[in-house]
């Protein structure tokens, strides 16, 4: 039985798409690889650091209206929450994967471990703590998903025939490597942190999520959420 009702999923479907998509904001598969990758990630990433990348490279013109705003957010947070309590409990980690359209059984894991990599951004020197010597099989198990990406971007150490078969078995494996880095984060987070699934998003909507609207001025808390000024952060660039 899945954990995902498919109401829910074709609801933030339907909210991802209605994004400005000329800023390529993320998929359903994506986000969901993205949101399993900041859960399990071994540093608490806050919702001011990993809301903002999901709307794509054009953040404050993702919305036009509050409403559209609070309805996104909470469809997202529920995602987000549901792929915590799978976590958390241990169950049977289950991957939203992309269908190629012209050809529904052929499964698509690429958006999923692109979103995965995505959340690695977030906190760049976090996964330094996993080494082979720390725990082997969680590991192997992150080495196997940066592998995925070698291959999703056409760059892997590998010969076309090891490839394919990396290819064939991504969906199977996937969730497998997902509960061994489940795994070694719980039993960090016992001993170093508390749990990402802890984190609450009140207050979040009046402070940090972006808006079209009047330009931002350089001295006011920039709208990304990074608690900064504006000409220090998104002003910046």
């Amino acid at each position: 039985m899945t954990t995902f009702s498919n109401d829910d999923l074709e609801a933030l479907e339907a909210a991802l798409d209605a994004l400005p998509q000329d800023g390529l904001p993320m998929s359903l598969s994506k986000l969901n690889g993205y949101l399993t990758g900041v859960l399990l990630n071994p540093d608490q990433i806050m919702p001011s650091q990993w809301v903002p990348m999901i709307w794509g490279d054009n953040p404050s013109q993702a919305f036009e209206a509050l409403q559209d705003a609070e309805m996104t957010i909470n469809l997202i947070m529920d995602h987000y929450n549901t792929i915590a309590k799978m976590l958390s409990d241990g169950s049977q980690y289950e991957a939203i994967l992309a269908f190629e359209v012209n050809h529904p059984d052929e499964t698509l894991w690429e958006p999923w471990v692109d979103g995965f990599m995505k959340s690695t951004v977030l906190s760049p020197r976090s996964w330094d703590v996993l080494t082979p010597g720390i725990d082997e099989e969680a590991y192997a198990s992150l080495e196997f998903i940066f592998t995925l990406d070698d291959v999703a971007n056409d760059t892997p150490d590998f010969p076309e025939h090891q490839v394919d078969e990396i290819d064939r078995r991504a969906p199977d494996l996937i969730p497998i490597c997902v509960a061994e880095l489940n795994r070694f984060s719980k039993e960090l987070r016992m001993i170093s942190a508390p749990m990402a699934e802890d984190v609450s998003m009140d207050g979040y909507m009046d402070n940090v999520v972006p808006f079209s609207g009047k330009k931002q001025g350089r001295n006011e808390i920039c709208k990304c959420g990074s608690g900064r000024k504006y000409k220090y952060c998104c002003g910046a660039n």
